[in-house]
This record gives C-alpha cells, sequence and structure tokens, in this order.
C-alpha cells in the first residue's frame, strides 16, 4: 500500500471510531429518553412530542396545585405555633418562595 492508500486506511479508521462513538452516543439518547418518558408517565414511550408537551404541562399544573395546597396549609397554621412545628412550616415557605422564584 502507498503513501495515499495509507493515508486513505487512516482516514477510514478515524471515521469507523467516530461512527462507532456517534452510534454510542446515540444509544444513549435513546435509553435516557425513554427513561424518562417511563419515570414521568408520557404517553407511548414519548414516542409522538405532542405526548411530552401535553405531560409537562400536566406535571407543571400539578405543582401549582400543590403550590396551592401548600400556601393554604400555612394561612391556616397561623396562630397554632405547634402545629406550625409539626408541619414544619419554615420549611414550606422556603419550598413556596422557591418555586416561586423560578
Amino acid at each position: 500500500m502507498g503513501t495515499f492508500g495509507a493515508w486513505q486506511a487512516g482516514i477510514a479508521d478515524g471515521l469507523q471510531r467516530e461512527l462507532v462513538e456517534v452510534r454510542a452516543e446515540r444509544d444513549h439518547l435513546k435509553r435516557r429518553e425513554a427513561h424518562f418518558a417511563r419515570v414521568l408517565g408520557v404517553a407511548d414511550g414519548g414516542q409522538y412530542r405532542n405526548d411530552w408537551d401535553a405531560r409537562l404541562t400536566g406535571i407543571v399544573e400539578q405543582r401549582d396545585e400543590l403550590l396551592l395546597a401548600l400556601k393554604r396549609v400555612v394561612e391556616l397554621s397561623q396562630g397554632y405555633p405547634l402545629l406550625q412545628a409539626e408541619l414544619d412550616i419554615p420549611l414550606a415557605v422556603a419550598a413556596i418562595e422557591k418555586a416561586e422564584s423560578t
């Protein structure tokens, strides 16, 4: 094999290594997407993009509902120090403030 042939072989080897790396990354991302689809309960395993939007919207709505409920608990616990201690109201207030800042 001449110099040109060796050069071509080197390029082919480099491309082959890169192809293996790209395929490994693709497979990793597919597994990751499948994991999140399972954890978040996305319909059809996240196969269709609109399923993701609907599920994420649902999760945000659930978070907002829980935040309102938590605010109500904090309001109702005012004036009841034992209840506030039991419910860890400072932690709840910090959670509310963090959620509202994002």
